[in-house]
């Protein structure tokens, strides 16, 4: 009889945590495609009748997608907890590309009185389809789980909300919610005009100013969570997310130098549309993976004056046409006008030109492109600008600008002498505090990640006491700072 095999002596600590940690990546990773595709199966249910054929391809990759999970985790629990879904007791990190999927199923999840949807192993592409047609058809999670019941469907179980209320304060949740949605209806919005204008369709912009006035409002209530939204970035909505950054770095700055809320929706709007002449330049040239070419160079700049002609196209712009379109023509023009394009009689720029131009450069600085994937820090980004002031900036509203953001502006992480770190959530509302910002810890002393306190540096009785000793660069150290602002 052979011996029993030697038990396998307990992993190092360090080595338990890597394998903690890839298991969790890949399970969060797995997480977001299931997440996606229940929202791609639910939409299409809704539109199609059951035993359509469009139906079979996302059911099977979601059975697909629930067989790799349970492989891993051995449970396939999909379930959400105030703002937030979780995959059984992990919380899926959302991202940009799909932050519209994660709130669309967690307000099918509310809208039905929903808590969580478990698949059990062996679960058929059949049963997903009945699943997904019930769901469209029924309010509540009693309801459902007793016509799936019903149909035979065994492998698929529906539970009512946790009876646990959210920690979060709930009006600050509304708020940032609020701020979320509003943010990404913007961003549908600028794809919408962005695509009719490459298909040379005559478009409106009823929709834009609507979603331009959400934003002036959510700036007026909760500038700092606005503001941080500006950190999300997306390499494929590179260009529409862009544009709604600098529409609210812009507001950042209306707000500062006093404009009323109807001036503020006027310059919401032109920066919202500063770069829609880039509909018109090729694809290939616009999402190049590499550096330019002088030839292409060429191209990019030509940019503006195509945003000239496209403006003139849109229905709606009214009154403020002039502004938008002469404020889109200047953002890249300098202040000192050593930009591009080349005006055959200088002349001084508008105003809404000078905001819009160092709007733009600050998010193009601290965003990571197709060609370029290491953006700069926000700090390091701010520093740069303030050297060009008075050239490239206007050094009245670069004043501004900085009074606005900080010296360590939102998103910048931050070292203590502690040997903490923190993210950067925003600037102390005081203009005197600017170096001294609002914070989130997010490293302890000994490099260990945590979820930790919102600390204010201002406030004297902040205990421990905590000096910035260095910035450091989230892109190479890995930090996602997407988790922070959604």
């Amino acid at each position: 009889m052979s011996e029993p095999a030697p038990r396998e002596a307990n992993p190092k600590p360090f080595e338990a945590l890597k394998g903690s940690r890839i298991r969790d990546e890949n399970l969060n990773r797995l997480g977001k495609r299931l997440v996606y595709q229940v929202h791609i199966l639910l939409k299409t249910a809704h539109i199609h009748l059951a035993g359509n054929a469009a139906l079979a391809q996302p059911s099977e990759r979601l059975v697909k997608t629930v067989e790799e999970i349970l492989e891993w985790r051995g449970v396939a629990h999909l379930h959400h907890e105030g703002d937030h879904l979780y995959l059984d007791d992990l919380r899926l990190k959302m991202d940009l590309e799909g932050y519209i999927g994660f709130t669309e199923v967690i307000d099918n999840f509310r809208r039905r009185e929903i808590g969580s949807v478990r698949f059990l192993d062996d679960v058929s592409p059949q049963e997903v389809i009945e699943f997904a047609h019930l769901w469209m058809t029924t309010s509540t999670a009693g309801t459902l789980q007793e016509l799936l019941s019903a149909r035979g469907v065994q492998h698929i179980a529906i539970e009512p909300p946790s009876s646990h209320p959210p920690s979060t304060h709930p009006e600050r949740v509304t708020q940032k919610a609020v701020a979320k949605r509003t943010y990404f209806r913007t961003i549908t919005a600028v794809a919408e005009v962005m695509e009719s204008v490459k298909l040379k369709q005559a478009v409106g912009v009823k929709k834009s100013k609507r979603v331009v006035q959400g934003l002036v409002d959510m700036m007026l209530q909760d500038e700092m969570t606005l503001l941080g939204l500006t950190t999300l970035r997306s390499h494929d909505e590179y260009t529409y997310s862009h544009c709604v950054n600098v529409c609210i770095l812009a507001l950042a700055i209306g707000q500062r130098l006093g404009y009323e809320r109807s001036h503020l929706s006027d310059l919401g709007i032109a920066a919202l549309f500063h770069d829609v002449g880039k509909a018109e330049i090729p694809l290939e040239v616009l999402n190049k993976s590499t550096g330019f070419t002088p030839e292409e160079w060429e191209v990019i700049r030509r940019h503006p004056i195509l945003g000239v002609k496209s403006l003139l196209r849109l229905k709606g712009l009214d009154d403020i046409s002039t502004k938008i379109i002469i404020a889109g023509f200047e953002h890249h023009l300098n202040y000192d006008l050593s930009g591009y394009p080349k005006l055959a009689t200088p002349r001084k720029l508008t105003l809404f030109g000078r905001i819009i131009s160092l709007a733009d450069c600050y998010d193009a600085m601290t965003a990571s492109r197709v060609y370029n994937r290491i953006p700069l820090a926000p700090d390091k980004a701010l520093r740069l600008m303030l050297k060009q002031s008075g050239t490239a900036y206007d050094p009245l509203l670069m004043k501004v600008f900085v009074n606005c953001m900080g010296l360590y502006p939102v998103g910048t992480i931050v070292a203590f002498d502690t040997g903490e770190l923190g993210v950067v959530l925003g600037a102390h509302p005081s203009p005197d505090r600017r170096g001294r910002p609002i914070l989130k810890l997010i490293r302890d002393a000994s490099g260990r990640e945590i979820d930790g306190d919102t600390i204010d540096l201002a406030d004297p009785t902040l205990s421990p006491t905590r000096r910035i000793v260095s910035t450091a660069d989230a892109a190479s150290m890995q930090i996602d700072l997407t988790r922070f602002f959604l």
